[in-house]
């Protein structure tokens, strides 16, 4: 193999992690990660208030209600970042 072919091979073996586009050790932008919250935190907010309507409308206090629907919101959305403020 000549010195030309196998400093053009290190070259490739060293480009080809970068031009694969191999993002899966990467951690997500800061950016990305705040509308992810504010996503999630507009989610909240429109399902507690509808969850606490609905309870309300049923004859619940409306301190209840919210409370209810809080209490139903992290059981049923654990997974989210929005479920543990």
């Amino acid at each position: 193999m000549s010195a030309h072919s196998r400093c053009s091979l290190a070259l490739l073996l060293v480009l080809l992690p970068a031009l694969a586009g191999c993002t899966a050790f990467k951690k997500r932008p800061a950016e990305a990660q705040a509308i992810t919250t504010q996503v999630e935190e507009s989610f909240k907010l429109r399902w507690v208030e509808r969850r606490t309507a609905e309870l309300s409308g049923q004859g619940v206090a409306q301190d209840e209600a919210r409370r209810r629907a809080l209490v139903e919101f992290r059981e049923k959305y654990e997974f989210t970042g929005a479920a543990h403020e």
